[in-house]
């Protein structure tokens, strides 16, 4: 994947999940603006060989910037 954007989302369930909420394998560009999971339990994100990715500005979730994930689970 190449040059994801995305802001405002809210992500629900109807029933607790322990699966990340979010997984990326083979991406780049990934920019994150203001996600919201229901009780973040972590690992919300898996990265996997994942190049510029941006994480900001989301209720309950770290700031994060990474120029190179081999293999992150936060």
């Amino acid at each position: 994947m190449k040059a994801l954007s995305a802001r405002d989302l809210v992500f629900t369930t109807d029933q607790p999940d322990a699966r990340p909420a979010f997984r990326f394998e083979d991406a780049t560009g990934v920019d994150l603006d203001r996600m919201v999971v229901p009780r973040p339990t972590p690992p919300v994100f898996v990265l996997q060989r994942v190049t510029d990715f941006l994480l900001r500005n989301s209720p309950g979730l770290p700031d994060k910037r990474l120029a190179n994930a081999v293999k992150e689970s936060f």
